[in-house]
């Protein structure tokens, strides 16, 4: 029918592991402010509890992100 595929150009991983980093960080912050409004920080240090869950959260986004991008171009490199 004439209709090609505009999806034939390659994805930029660099860019979408920035993204899928700031995803994680949304994710953290939203989990924090949940945490807080439900009273369920730990005793402890809560300084720890925050930094590790975004830690956590944002190398989770970028490795996802990235994992998918890396996958996509992969698969899409013979087309």
């Amino acid at each position: 029918m004439g209709h090609e595929s505009k999806a034939k150009h390659r994805w930029e991983t660099p860019s979408l592991i920035l993204l899928g980093g700031l995803v994680g960080l949304f994710a953290a912050v939203m989990h924090n402010f949940y945490a807080a409004f439900r009273d369920a920080i730990p005793e402890g240090n809560p300084f720890v509890h925050v930094v590790s869950g975004v830690v956590i959260y944002v190398l989770t986004g970028a490795l996802v992100l990235g994992l998918i991008s890396t996958i996509r171009n992969w698969l899409m490199q013979d087309r």
